[in-house]
């Protein structure tokens, strides 16, 4: 079966699946939508970039699985936030540069409130933060690269 006869076939089961189910089928719209995003994101630079560095911290630097258990209070977590923080933020005296009294006023805008849950769905926000930024920022650059 050709690749077209495929996505043909995938097509009708999908429709078939709608038919007369909405709720199902704005899941399905969704899981549709998330795939090609999905796609998107594994071919990403910042992804690949993500993945390069943390093989570098393995091989070169020798911060292994191994080495990262002995950090049991949660340092590799506030190491990636000092990096991840507003350059502005970095200023151990943030509230002389307008950015509040502590570090959580310092990074967050004052109409957004954090929605935790577990520590490690925290962890997979914050990931998925700092590599919406590393996007925002490959982007904003080849805006302006190609503006020149």
């Amino acid at each position: 079966m050709s690749n077209s006869d495929q996505v043909r076939q995938l097509q009708t089961q999908i429709d078939e699946l709608t038919e007369g189910r909405d709720r199902d089928a704005k899941l399905i719209r969704v899981l549709s939508n998330g795939q090609a995003y999905f796609l998107h994101t594994l071919t990403a630079p910042g992804l690949a970039d993500v993945i390069r560095e943390r093989i570098e911290q393995i091989g070169m630097h020798g911060y292994s699985a191994e080495h990262d258990a002995d950090h049991a209070c949660d340092e590799l977590a506030a190491f990636a936030a000092v990096y991840a923080m507003p350059e502005a933020c970095r200023d151990w005296d943030a509230r002389s540069s307008g950015y509040g009294s502590n570090l959580l006023e310092a990074m967050t805008p004052e109409d957004w409130t954090p929605k935790f849950g577990s520590r490690r769905s925290d962890l997979v926000k914050a990931a998925a933060f700092l590599l919406a930024e590393i996007d925002r920022l490959d982007a904003m650059e080849k805006e302006h690269d190609s503006t020149y």
